[in-house]
């Protein structure tokens, strides 16, 4: 064993441990590689995350959507307001509560500093049913036609999204990548040796008390839902949680799962998220350029 940390977790082995289906079959349990021990939460990260915007650059993008669709609305005659979007905080929730710490004041429920912004409306903003009409497509406005779509389409479409318009016309933007990633999840909830984790994670609370089948069960307790903050109970079995987790390596043995099966489907991918990755490179691009004012 070793004391370094390695993304919020320290690595313990390099184990190869073959699935009970298949071994090498290209539709059995994936081979893993690496298993850590999880300590927290906190930075966790997957295969697909390198296909996606981190979250200061989705703020970047968002911040940047609002000035495409300020600039649209603007030919319309319309003086549409925007505002400077922040990162989101990283919950590392993946695999539910980690952090002991933090679950002994706050249990389930998320620390303040992690609860991030509000979605309020931009200042400023007042709409009406002509700026909606334009907003989101519906025939002409000021003697031109409306974007399919409206502003709102017309902006992701500038950001390189595969933007879809439906029949009652809000658009619709495909995430190719989130799809991926709830196959994946689902693919690795299924796993036999997450079970087995899970198994030996239960045996653990039942030894303390408690009676849950999954750690999800636990996190989805709705007892621990009420109020507005937690109660004895609540952390009590949130500590237990913690340290249940930490005996049997339960984030650890789903981080490797999940990593192998992601590894999976992007070696089925390749071609499409090739095709993503450079969308999302000119993307992000595109969009530090407009919010620096370069545009």
């Amino acid at each position: 064993m070793t004391n370094r940390s390695t993304v919020g977790a320290v690595l313990v082995s390099v184990l190869l441990v073959s699935g009970c289906a298949g071994g090498d079959e290209p539709e059995g349990e994936p081979t893993l590689g690496t298993i850590l021990v999880v300590t927290s939460g906190s930075g966790i990260t997957l295969p697909l995350d390198s296909y996606r915007e981190t979250p200061t650059q989705l703020a970047t993008v968002d911040s940047a959507r609002d000035i495409l669709v300020r600039d649209c609305m603007a030919g319309f005659g319309f003086d549409w307001p925007t505002f400077r979007h922040e990162p989101d905080p990283d919950l590392g929730r993946r695999y539910g509560i980690i952090d002991r710490t933090e679950v002994s004041q706050y249990g389930y429920r998320v620390p303040p500093e992690l609860q991030g912004g509000t979605n309020a409306p931009a200042p400023g903003l007042n709409e009406t049913a002509a700026s909606r009409a334009v907003l989101y497509g519906q025939g002409q406005a000021a003697g031109k036609p409306v974007p399919e779509g409206g502003c709102a389409a017309e902006a992701d479409r500038q950001l390189g999204y595969q933007v879809k318009v439906l029949k009652d016309g809000y658009r619709e933007v495909r995430d190719f990548v989130g799809e991926l990633d709830q196959e994946g999840s689902a693919q690795h909830y299924a796993d036999s040796r997450v079970a087995e984790a899970n198994a030996r994670w239960s045996e653990c609370m039942k030894q303390a008390g408690y009676e849950y089948r999954t750690w999800r069960d636990a996190n989805n307790d709705e007892r621990f839902s009420q109020g507005a903050v937690a109660g004895p109970e609540e952390l009590k079995v949130a500590t237990a949680d913690v340290d249940c987790k930490t005996r049997t390596n339960l984030p650890g043995v789903s981080l490797a799962v999940e990593t192998a099966y992601q590894n999976r489907l992007i070696e089925k991918n390749a071609e499409a998220l090739a095709d993503v990755k450079r969308r999302l490179d000119d993307r992000v691009r595109h969009a530090t350029e407009l919010v620096s004012g370069g545009h």
